[in-house]
């Protein structure tokens, strides 16, 4: 049981690694406003960092957002407020005049490719260590069975694949 938990938790700890890498790149903006909708990231002058670290309590010198609104004086962003996780948005106006760089999240296609080989490649391989192990036998302790206990575990991740299991009762 311990090869297969092993086998499963490099396979997990893989598969985060790789989605952790991200699929994204930002890219710099043209002479024409990005669309409502789109994902930037604002890169800013001092003064507006100081008024961004108050409204939305970071340090960084660039704010990300959803444009709401591209005016040629300002824009009006949708942003995320607290930690990384967090759910809350606020609206968010940047002036035009403060922006310094702005520039446009896009996919990246390589990035992207390589990230769902990775996953694909992580789940074959805990696929091939668990059905190697030879480890296709559940042994329940007597004490166990008198007392009425029954480990029962919950797969994070389902592997499809079959090979006969043998189920012994007592002994151990």
């Amino acid at each position: 049981m311990t090869t297969h938990m092993s086998a499963l938790c490099r396979a997990t700890l893989c598969a985060a690694v790789l989605v952790t890498a991200g699929c994204y790149h930002y890219q710099p903006v043209g002479e024409a406003p990005p669309p409502p909708g789109a994902k930037v990231r604002a890169h800013v002058d001092l003064r507006e960092a100081e008024a961004l670290r108050e409204a939305v309590g970071r340090e960084e010198r660039f704010v990300d957002g959803t444009v709401l609104e591209a005016a040629a004086d300002r824009l009006l962003l949708q942003v995320r407020v607290g930690t990384a996780g967090s759910r809350v948005f606020q609206e968010l106006t940047v002036p035009r005049s403060s922006i310094e760089r702005l520039e446009v999240r896009t996919l990246d296609k390589r990035g992207t490719l390589l990230l769902v080989g990775g996953i694909v490649g992580a789940g074959v391989a805990a696929g091939i260590a668990i059905s190697a192990s030879g480890d296709d036998q559940v042994t329940i302790p007597d004490d166990d069975i008198e007392a009425g206990v029954v480990p029962v575990s919950v797969p994070l991740v389902r592997v499809p694949l079959s090979w006969p299991l043998r189920l012994t009762l007592g002994g151990g």
